[in-house]
Formats: structure tokens, sequence, C-alpha cells
């Protein structure tokens, strides 16, 4: 959470909010600036995770996705699409994102209230904005595409929102989806 008490720049007094801590969670400081405000109709889950830059360590990622599934009663589709999203841009900062060995940490942050999501991931590695990728061209056949770029088309098409930025040498991804609760119609 920033200053203000909101994850993504909006202001507390918008949003009734509980936080819900995962195992090994930590909190996570997304910049002021961010541009990204919530207002909120009922309550706002919000879990924080920190992982190190080993493929391993996402299994405890979609332990974090499962405990914000039961928090937040999430459609069995949207917590798919959330993995799908976190699988490919955590997997793709841990292979591409540092040039060295040595142990670096990337910060998760999940909200999520009856008719939205909201995820942001915080690393240190190379600058990379995965929104300046061109579209894949889906009309080549498959044998003339070029290898790279498909997970990221997947994240824009499954997400509403994506933004990215650089900022204090740390990459910040923020993403929104909305959709429509279990109980409403």
């Amino acid at each position: 959470m920033n200053h203000t008490g909101s994850v993504f720049g909006g202001k507390q007094n918008h949003c009734v909010a509980r936080t819900v801590h995962a195992a090994h969670a930590t909190a996570v400081s997304f910049p002021a600036s961010a541009s990204w405000c919530s207002l909120c109709l009922s309550a706002m889950v919000t879990l924080q995770k920190t992982i190190r830059n080993r493929i391993g360590d996402l299994v405890g990622v979609r332990d974090t996705v499962s405990t914000l599934e039961r928090a937040s009663n999430l459609p069995a589709e949207m917590v798919f699409d959330i993995n799908v999203v976190l699988d490919e841009l955590l997997s793709n900062i841990i292979h591409y994102g540092y040039s060295d060995d040595a142990l670096h940490e990337i910060r998760i942050t999940l909200s999520a209230n009856d008719t939205m999501v909201e995820i942001g991931i915080e690393d240190d590695g190379k600058a990379f904005d995965p929104l300046a990728t061109p579209e894949p061209d889906l009309s080549l056949p498959l044998a003339e595409r070029p290898i790279g770029g498909l997970g990221l088309h997947f994240v824009r098409r499954l997400m509403d929102d994506v933004q990215y930025k650089r900022e204090n040498n740390h990459n910040y991804m923020f993403l929104k989806k909305n959709f429509k609760s279990k109980g409403r119609r």
C-alpha cells in the first residue's frame, strides 16, 4: 500500500480494505505516482507476496492466488486467468530480467473484490516494457512465426488494463480485470 492506504493510488475512504497476509508475505509499497484508482463497492481483499528470482518460487504465488480465491470468492475462470498472467510475467522476469545469478526480490500484490482483480508486480531487473513489444502476427502459419511474444499477447487479452512504468531502477506492472461475481447476473 502507498501512503494513502491504497494499493494503486486511490483514496482509503473510497474502500474498506481488509488485508490478508499469505504465508511469507511482506508489505509492498508501490509508488504514489501510480495512476490507478479503484472505487470499491465492496470490501477489497489484498494479499502481498515476495518471491525470489527462482522458478520454484512460482508455486508460492499460485498458493497466494488460491488464498485470494477463497477470501474473495473469485470465479474459477478468473483464477485461471490470474495464474496464466502471473506465470507468464513472473517467468519472463525470472528468466530474462537479471544478468547475474544473485537472489533478487520480486514483489506481487493481488487485490480483489466482487467485481474486479488488480495485480501489481515490482522487480529490480533490467528495464523491460512488455507493452512496447509488438503484437504477434497470428495470421502467419505456426512454422513461420518468430519465437516469443505469444505469452505477452495472452496477458494483454486476459486483462482489461495493463500498465508499465520504470521508476528508481524498478519495473512496475499494473494489471486489472473486471468480472461479474458468482452471485450477480
